[in-house]
């Protein structure tokens, strides 16, 4: 029988420590270089303490940089890439879009003049005129709810820029945090209680980011959502890409009123006033709320005595008061009447008008107009009107 060899529990720990210490310290290998002055304390007596190497050991893995690009970079909304608009999302001023139609206010002056003419002729431009009006206030009440939409679109862009402006400001400090972190705690040995602190510190910083990252990330995808919706609103407007199958854009619409209603009303009211060959002026007193007026309407040209006599009419249906503001501007008109004959008259359109108050009166408030609308008025003659 082979002598078995007792091993006393003191040679037992000597065969574990040649047995584990080699091989943890081979794997460790390079590590130490950057050791700190507190070297593990094995008591051989008392065993190997594993846990103790191992913390030792994991002190000294090098710390790894944060790089800045781990920032989530921002979207801007109005100031951002792919817009750039500073004023309303739609960059027309909607409902005067419409209440400025050069069309339309050309067309304006025909319905007063039109009135003269024979019923089968006026009847029908009275309808025109009509349905033009009902379109323009269906296009008005939309241009407002437009309007409306484009000021809120824009308010949450302009809040969505300030969030972002607040995150911008939150990244600049983070990555200035980060700079000092890595130029403090990086490349280099460290005490074991500065270790500990870039620890903490290192644990502390990427927490942060990782909020920072969250908020700008639901910040972004709130500027995406809010991009769709001015690019939809602008498609809706007119001023951007159209979608297939949408209803017909709001600019068109105003387009197509102006080319199909209003431009054609003119042309037919312009022709017909013409082929009536009516001369129409018009004398009359306004201002502060007056409305009184006189109107030559015959297919002749009026004359020099025709306009005086206008004005005597007007004259006569004013009040004293409404005389008293107007002594001066009813000469200065009776002049212009005269100057115009001296001169051979005048011919309209264009239009011929002349606005006279007195020096002391605002024109809003107390004014004679002398107006010609068509035809051929005031020219040296006696005739006067029928």
């Amino acid at each position: 029988m082979g002598l078995v060899a007792l091993e006393t529990p003191q040679m037992k720990r000597t065969r574990t420590i040649g047995l584990v210490l080699p091989a943890v310290l081979a794997g460790m290998v390079g590590l130490f270089t950057a050791i700190s002055a507190e070297e593990p304390n094995v008591d051989f007596d008392q065993g190997v303490n594993a846990s103790q190497i191992l913390e030792s050991v994991r002190q000294q893995i090098p710390i790894a940089a944060i790089s800045k690009s781990s920032l989530v970079p921002l979207l801007g909304a109005l100031k951002g890439p792919g817009f750039t608009s500073l004023g309303p999302i739609s960059g027309i001023d909607l409902p005067a879009r419409v209440e400025t139609s050069a069309p339309y206010e050309l067309a304006s002056q025909y319905p007063p003049l039109v009135e003269d003419l024979e019923p089968a002729v006026r009847d029908p431009l009275r309808a025109d005129w009509v349905e033009i009006n009902e379109i323009r206030k269906g296009l008005l009440s939309d241009a407002a709810s437009l309007e409306n939409e484009d000021r809120k679109l824009y308010a949450r862009g302009e809040a969505l820029d300030r969030d972002a402006e607040k995150l911008d400001r939150n990244a600049q400090t983070l990555k200035k945090e980060i700079d000092d972190f890595n130029n403090q705690c990086v490349g280099r040995p460290l005490p074991p209680d500065q270790y500990q602190a870039c620890l903490r510190w290192r644990d502390d910083l990427q927490k942060r980011i990782g909020i920072h990252n969250r908020q700008v990330e639901d910040h972004n995808n709130a500027v995406i959502v809010w991009r769709n919706e001015a690019a939809d609103f602008r498609s809706r407007v007119g001023v951007g890409d159209s979608k297939k199958g949408a209803a017909q854009p709001f600019i068109p619409r105003v387009i197509a009123w102006e080319q199909q209603k209003t431009g054609p009303y003119q042309q037919r009211a312009e022709k017909a006033l013409t082929e009536s060959k009516l001369t129409i002026a018009v004398v009359q007193a306004q201002g502060g709320g007056l409305q009184k007026s006189v109107k030559f309407n015959q297919p002749r040209p009026a004359t020099l005595a025709d306009g005086l006599m206008m004005l005597d009419q007007l004259w006569a249906q004013l009040t004293p008061t409404e005389q008293r503001t107007r002594n001066i501007a009813i000469e200065k008109a009776r002049d212009v009447i005269r100057t115009t004959a001296a001169a051979g008259g005048v011919t309209a359109p264009p239009k011929f008008e002349r606005n006279l108050n007195n020096p002391e009166q605002n024109p809003n408030d107390a004014r004679i107009d002398v107006v010609i609308y068509r035809g051929r008025a005031f020219i040296p003659g006696p005739c006067c009107q029928k």
